[in-house]
């Protein structure tokens, strides 16, 4: 009897071309149609992306394009000049040069698809922030700490809350989520994310050449 040749079902195939084709798409969209506001466009790539992952199985050829896809769009925040010179392509519109949260985005979303760990674990961080932007600057609401309302900072918590099902009680999802929301109000996510990357805040970055022991950006006031 002849074997048969193992065909893999177009269902177990199907989700991750779509996850592909749809980020491109996002990322095509939201660089080159001006009508997108850039901060709207910037919130778009965010969840869209988060959405768009938390909705592919990983298989051989998406987990590969995770990898890819993230190192590209990190070396293309911190090397535009660069792309542009080679490629001829635009800097994003939606990010800065050295873009410290995309880059942290790009770097946990291809560590986590090397590792192969659920991108549910990741829910509060696709849609927490980028919500609690929209709804702080749409629905006006008294600020409570630093430039954050109450409206947004209530947003991270909603969000979180909801994220975060796979906690193993409610009363820990309302810590976390509490937690959260406070340390977003007060900068304290951020500024962990800023020392990470050696950048302490209302400081930018411009590449340096490493002489010796140096830091390997240069801070400018």
């Amino acid at each position: 009897m002849q074997a048969q040749p193992n065909v893999v079902p177009i269902a177990m195939v199907l989700p991750g071309y779509l996850m592909m084709t749809g980020v491109i798409s996002v990322f095509i969209v939201c660089q080159f149609f001006d009508v997108i506001p850039v901060f709207y466009a910037r919130k778009l790539v965010h969840m869209l992306s988060g959405w768009l992952l938390l909705n592919s199985p990983y298989t051989a050829v998406t987990r590969p394009f995770m990898v890819v896809f993230a190192i590209y769009v990190v070396s293309h925040i911190w090397m535009a000049d660069t792309y542009k010179q080679l490629f001829g392509l635009p800097p994003y519109r939606f990010a800065r040069r050295g873009d410290l949260g995309i880059t942290i985005y790009g770097l946990i979303v291809m560590t986590w698809a090397i590792l192969e760990l659920p991108f549910a674990l990741l829910m509060p961080m696709f849609f927490a922030d980028p919500l609690a932007a929209i709804v702080g600057k749409a629905v006006r609401s008294p600020k409570w700490a630093g430039d954050k309302t109450i409206a947004g900072s209530l947003t991270v918590f909603f969000v979180t809350l909801l994220t975060t099902p796979f906690l193993p009680s409610i009363w820990l999802r309302l810590a976390i989520s509490c937690l959260t929301s406070v340390l977003e109000a007060y900068g304290v996510i951020r500024a962990v994310m800023r020392s990470v990357c050696v950048v302490p805040p209302g400081n930018r970055v411009v590449p340096r050449p490493v002489s010796g022991w140096q830091p390997m950006v240069q801070l400018i006031q």
